[in-house]
């Protein structure tokens, strides 16, 4: 009788540790966003520079957000504004770390491609349009144009009505081809002009 109840918990110890994640999963499920749905979701969409990032308390002392404050170069979509202001859960403040896994994260001074939501009517909270799918960083090497670069590693990204989905991953392309395609599609989605 000891041997079998021994065997049984040598069974479920062995079923455990194979059923057991190796490492950390560290991904966030979103929809995959094509461009034409970047810029159909996005309340405002601008090309600009981080000028601040600041995380902050809520008012109860119960989560901490990220504000990120970026000043366009030119809005692509929506009112212009001398800055946009994001507001993204999670963030440091006084040694208390909150992450959200897939929820980009800013540094003073980049030059970013933004497609952003409305604010959430009771939080307040503005995010990019499919967490990193909806955020350009721009490269500036010191010859040949201007790269956007996106990276979307930290999302699992699934298409409605499709079985299981992809990883994220890393894509970049010429700033101009990038703005150029974005000033298009708002104008189609408009009815303007192309």
């Amino acid at each position: 009788m000891q041997r079998r109840t021994a065997r049984r918990a040598l069974g479920l110890l062995l079923l455990l540790a194979a059923l057991w994640p190796l490492g950390e999963a560290r991904s966030t499920t979103v929809e995959a966003l094509e461009p034409e749905d970047l810029v159909a979701r996005a309340e405002a969409i601008v090309w600009g520079d981080v000028v601040s990032v600041r995380a902050d308390w809520d008012e109860r002392r119960a989560r901490i957000y990220t504000h990120v404050e970026v000043a366009p170069r030119e809005t692509l979509k929506g009112q212009p504004a001398p800055t946009v202001t994001l507001k993204l859960p999670g963030g440091e403040v006084d040694g208390v770390v909150s992450v959200f896994h897939g929820m980009p994260r800013f540094r003073l001074g980049e030059e970013v491609v933004l497609h952003v939501t409305s604010p959430h009517a009771r939080t307040g909270v503005r995010l990019p349009v499919g967490l990193g799918q909806g955020v350009h960083r721009v490269l500036r090497p010191g010859h040949g144009p201007a790269v956007a670069t996106r990276d979307t590693r930290e999302l699992h990204l699934v298409r409605p009505g499709v079985a299981g989905g992809q990883p994220g991953g890393r894509d970049a392309r010429p700033l101009d081809d990038l703005l150029q395609t974005i000033r298009a599609e708002v104008a189609r989605q408009r009815g303007g002009p192309r």
